[in-house]
């Protein structure tokens, strides 16, 4: 067996000052993360309001198609009201215009921001559609 082979196996043993700095070392790493994970939930919790508040905003506009459609068709305004409010999911506004040839239909809801809504104020969402009168 080669001896120069074996000798080189083996580890230099480790000073005191070096264990004690790696030990400093891993203290700081973990003084870090605990810095860090506070801004990455924080950053989830933005995302994931922000995407919530366009769910919301699609909600609303699909509301106002289907009152449109319902009023262009000839049904009643409080049926179509009542069938957006169901579509929305929530409490909502509804204003209506039926012009001429055109029923124009406008949608507003009070929102927040979940998980954020303690910091963040409260917002409108709101949505307009028009449709063509059905004969």
């Amino acid at each position: 067996m080669n001896t120069t082979m074996a000798g080189s196996l083996h580890q230099p043993a480790r000073s005191n000052q070096t264990l004690a700095a790696d030990h400093a070392e891993r203290g700081s790493v973990t003084a870090e993360y605990a810095v860090l994970l506070p801004v990455i939930v924080l950053c989830l919790a933005l995302i994931l309001g922000a995407s919530s508040v366009g769910i919301e905003r699609i909600r609303a506009e699909e509301a106002a198609r289907v009152a449109a459609r319902m009023i262009a068709r000839g049904d009643d305004q409080n049926q179509a009201a009542a069938a957006a409010q169901k579509v929305f999911g929530g409490s909502i506004s509804i204003s209506t215009d039926t012009a001429a040839e055109f029923v124009q239909v406008s949608v507003l809801a009070d929102s927040t921001v979940p998980l954020l809504g303690w910091v963040l104020p409260a917002h409108q969402v709101q949505a307009y559609t028009v449709a063509e009168h059905h004969d």
